[in-house]
C-alpha cells in the first residue's frame, strides 16, 4: 500500500508534538468520508493521528468518492500547530457532520453533538486506561474522565484498542462488549527507525548527547515519570557497580521530564556512582534516534503499565535487544524477541543485562529476533485494520 500520509496536500499540513516532546511527522488532509476529531495530546495518539487517519481516509476516498472532511482542533493543543494553519478554518460544523458517515476521535471524549447524530457511526481509539486501573501513577484524578470516555459508546459504536491488553482491560473494567472492540496495533516509521551501522555520523550524534565512541550503554526512552520506572535502571547500575560486573556500562535516559523527575535528578546528582554512569539526554530529535537506538547495548523498558509501548517497536526496528517488563501490553509487543523481567526486581534486570554481556551469540540472537518481531508492526496493517473498524462501526450503526 502506498504511504499516503507522506503525499503533500495544499489543503492542510500539521506538525504534531507528542508526549515525548518529539515532533512526529506531518498529516496531510484529503477529502474523505470521515469526520475526525483530532488532537495531538499523547504520544501514540499523535502518531496515530498523523499516520493512520490521513492514510485511512485517503483509502476510503478511493472507494467512496469525495465527501467532506471535518477536523476539530482542540483549543488546548493549538499551540502545537505550525505552518500557518488558521484556527478558524478547522472548526467542526453541521455541514461536515451531515456529509460524514463515521466520526473518529483518537483519544478525546465524543461531544454530545456528535452522539446525537444517529446516522454517524462513532469510533473511539483508546490507547490505555491506566489512569482508571492504576491512578497512583497520575498526580491528578483522571479515572472519571476515562470512564465517561468509554461509556459514551455503551450503546453503539466501535472502540479501537491499540493492544489486546488494552481490549482486555476495557472488557474487564467496564464490561464492554468484546465484539465492539477492534485491536489495531501501532507501528513505527521504517524510514526513521532502522539499523544505523557505526559511522562518523553515528558517532557525532552520540557525542552530542555525551556518549563517547565505543562506550557501552543501556538506553531508556520514555517520559521520566514514576510509571515508567526509571528508578529500577538506577538500582541496577548501582548493583552492577558494587559487584564489579559491567564496570563500564552506562545508562542513557532519553525523554522529557515528567511527574517525579525532579526526585530522580536529585538521586543521580548525590550519588558518586550514578552521577558518573547516568546520562540524562532529555529531548532528542527524531532524526537522531536511530543512531542512539542502534548504538545501544540494549534497550530497557521496565514500565509498570503500558497501553502499547511504541518505543519497543522503534528499538526492535533498529535491531537492538529489548529488555522489558512482563506486564500489561509489553509481552504482546515484544513477542518472543524480548527478555521479560519483573518490573519490581532489580535482580531480574541485572540478570538480563549480564546474560547479554556474557554471550555475544545470545546478544546477536536477540538482535535478529528484534528485527523479525518488528516486521509484525506496520502502518499499512494499522491503516487496514483502522478501516476495518470503520466498516464494523457502520455495519452496526
Amino acid at each position: 500500500m502506498r504511504r499516503l500520509a507522506r503525499v503533500p496536500s495544499p489543503q492542510m499540513r500539521l506538525r504534531l508534538c507528542d508526549s515525548h516532546g518529539y515532533v512526529r511527522g506531518r498529516q496531510y488532509a484529503t477529502q474523505i468520508g470521515l469526520a475526525h476529531h483530532y488532537t495531538p495530546h499523547f504520544g501514540s495518539s499523535a502518531r496515530m493521528a498523523a499516520q493512520v487517519v490521513a492514510s485511512a481516509g485517503a483509502s476510503l476516498n478511493q472507494h467512496q468518492g469525495n465527501v467532506s472532511l471535518a477536523r476539530r482542533i482542540d483549543r488546548s493543543v493549538r499551540r502545537h500547530l505550525v505552518d500557518g494553519i488558521r484556527h478558524r478554518g478547522w472548526e467542526l460544523d453541521a455541514r461536515n457532520l451531515e456529509a460524514a458517515q463515521v466520526f473518529h476521535t483518537p483519544g478525546l471524549r465524543m461531544s454530545a453533538r456528535v452522539l446525537k447524530q444517529r446516522k454517524l457511526a462513532p469510533v473511539l481509539t483508546v490507547h490505555d486506561i491506566i489512569a482508571y486501573r492504576a491512578p497512583q501513577y497520575y498526580p491528578y484524578r483522571m479515572a472519571a474522565l476515562i470512564e465517561n470516555l468509554v461509556l459514551d459508546l455503551r450503546d453503539r459504536g466501535v472502540i479501537i484498542a491499540v493492544s489486546q491488553a488494552t481490549k482486555n482491560d476495557l472488557c474487564e473494567a467496564f464490561n464492554f462488549p468484546p465484539e465492539r472492540i477492534h485491536v489495531v496495533h501501532l507501528a513505527a516509521d521504517r524510514e526513521v527507525f532502522r539499523p544505523m551501522p557505526d559511522s562518523p555520523e553515528r558517532r557525532a550524534i552520540l557525542s552530542r548527547v555525551g556518549i563517547e565512541p565505543g562506550e557501552p550503554y543501556l538506553l531508556s526512552l520514555a517520559t521520566n515519570e514514576k510509571r515508567k520506572n526509571p528508578g529500577l535502571l538506577l538500582d541496577a547500575v548501582e548493583k552492577l557497580a558494587a559487584s564489579g560486573e559491567a564496570p563500564d556500562l552506562k545508562i542513557v535516559l532519553v525523554g522529557n521530564p515528567g511527574w517525579g523527575s525532579a526526585e530522580l535528578g536529585r538521586r543521580i546528582a548525590v550519588s558518586p556512582v550514578l552521577s558518573q554512569r547516568v546520562i540524562v539526554a532529555g529531548f532528542v530529535a527524531d532524526e537522531d534516534l536511530a543512531a542512539i537506538y542502534s548504538g545501544a547495548f540494549a534497550f530497557v523498558y521496565p514500565s509498570f503499565y503500558e497501553g502499547f509501548g511504541l518505543p519497543i517497536v522503534e528499538a526492535m526496528q533498529c535491531g537492538v535487544p529489548v529488555i522489558a517488563a512482563n506486564n500489561s501490553s509489553l509481552p504482546e509487543v515484544c513477542g518472543g524477541a524480548g527478555r521479560l523481567i519483573d518490573a519490581r526486581s532489580v535482580d531480574d534486570l541485572c540478570a538480563a543485562i549480564l546474560s547479554l554481556q556474557r554471550s555475544t551469540a545470545e546478544r546477536a540472537r536477540h538482535c535478529q529476533a528484534s528485527l523479525a518481531q518488528a516486521e509484525r508492526f506496520s502502518w499499512e496493517n494499522c491503516v487496514r485494520e483502522t478501516i476495518r473498524a470503520y466498516e464494523l462501526a457502520r455495519a452496526g450503526n
